[in-house]
Parts: structure tokens; sequence; C-alpha cells
């Protein structure tokens, strides 16, 4: 490691090391998206699905496809599949032969992706967790 070092400060490699540098991060370099990220939170109210508000709220009892769907988007910051379709598109699914779950979502918070497994993640004991929201 430190022959390397060495190496580098060698005036014959200065010329050929110019602008290069090791180093890394996983957050993205430009602050852009983020910024236009926050501004699109802000515009929008927490149950801003269409203007409607839920008017109830009924906790999962049983697992179903639908319960699991919701599972992933609520674990995603989603109250409803139409709040996550007003933000970023219709989200990936797994074909109908693997169950045709969410296969992936994007975080409400920040933008990141969040992948899903292909077969049920929503276990009996986080049914409790999921949310059914009642629109009129």
């Amino acid at each position: 490691f430190g022959s390397r070092l060495s190496l580098a400060r060698h005036p014959a490699c200065e010329s050929a090391m110019d602008g290069l540098a090791i180093g890394g991060v996983s957050a993205p370099m430009t602050t852009e998206r983020p910024q236009q990220l926050k501004k699109q939170l802000s515009r929008r109210t927490p149950d801003a699905v269409d203007g409607r508000k839920p008017t109830r709220m009924e906790r999962a009892k049983a697992w179903s496809p639908e319960i699991e769907d919701q599972f992933r988007l609520q674990n995603s910051g989603f109250k409803s599949l139409d709040e996550y379709v007003d933000m970023y598109g219709e989200p990936e699914r797994w074909p109908n032969e693997l169950g045709g779950f969410i296969s992936k979502t994007q975080l409400k918070s920040n933008g990141y992706f969040v992948y899903w497994r292909k077969f049920r993640e929503c276990e009996d004991k986080h049914l409790a967790q999921v949310k059914i929201y009642y629109y009129d």
C-alpha cells in the first residue's frame, strides 16, 4: 500500500495520475433531485388523492393479495395505490404467474427504490399494521 502512494508521487507518474481520484459515495452527487422532490411533497397534502379525503379506515384482519399490495405501499409511505400513481406512476409488478405483487416502489420521503420479493411479505403478525382507507 505504501509503495502505491510513493509511486503516485513519482514525477514520471504525476502527469498520468492527474485528475484521478479514488472515492465513492452512495448518495447522489447533486442536490437537484432532492430539492425537486421536496417541492413536489410540499405541494401535496397527506390525503391528496384527487382532493378526496378518506371517510373511514379499518385495519386488515386477513391476508389477501390486495392487502399485500397495501402493505408494500404503506411501507413506502403511501396511503393508497392512487396516491402512489399520482406521484410516480403505476408501480412495477411481478408477472401474474409469480403472484402479480408489486415488485418495486419508490419511497415517498426521498424517492429511493424499495425492491420487494416475488412472494408474500406481509406476515400475519404485520396484518394489524395495514390500514384500509375508504373514500366516498
